[in-house]
């Protein structure tokens, strides 16, 4: 990747990494904007601290939904756990076709 590309990509996400966490804390029951969050977190520092602040907010109260759910089976994947990850992804299908059904 050209250098002044990187450099201007590593910018834009320290800014959504700043400005989300400001949002989260702010509105910590706005579970779409904490996956978004994550999804910052996991470009920049990688899968473990996305599974470290994850494993955070959801032992601070709050709960999964779909999008974190498939957040976590695929950052599961990216560590080498896939049975884990295939669990997880199984779980996640059922969870939609229910959501889908009448």
């Amino acid at each position: 990747m050209d250098p002044k590309v990187d450099s201007i990509c590593r910018s834009a996400l320290q800014l959504a990494y700043t400005n989300f966490g400001k949002v989260v804390t702010k509105y910590p029951s706005e579970t779409y904007l904490f996956a978004e969050y994550i999804e910052i977190i996991h470009a920049i520092n990688g899968y473990e601290h996305a599974m470290d602040s994850l494993k955070v907010y959801l032992q601070s109260g709050h709960q999964f939904n779909i999008f974190l759910d498939g957040c976590r089976a695929s950052m599961l994947a990216e560590s080498g756990k896939y049975d884990e990850s295939i669990k997880l992804a199984h779980d996640l299908e059922k969870k939609i076709i229910c959501q889908l059904l009448p």
